[in-house]
């Protein structure tokens, strides 16, 4: 997976906002500033124990996302 996927797929934005991100340095990756949006993560890196950060902000990898409606009578 590409480190822009990455982020499109954590909720940083369009597929392109997320590849500005990278580009500006604001994506740090165990330490360090990835500025190649098509660098790729190896299959040991990406899991639940996956630390990233965006904008000075750390952030930890959510292979899946549970969301939840309350439908009420007649919705």
């Amino acid at each position: 997976m590409q480190i822009a996927q990455l982020l499109f797929s954590q909720g940083f934005g369009s597929r392109r906002e997320c590849a500005q991100l990278i580009r500006q340095g604001n994506v740090r990756l165990d330490g360090q500033t990835i500025d190649d949006p098509s660098a790729a993560l190896t299959a040991q890196q990406l899991g639940p124990e996956l630390t990233f950060e965006v904008r000075g902000e750390s952030w930890t990898y959510q292979p899946q996302a549970h969301l939840m409606l309350h439908k009420p009578a007649g919705y």
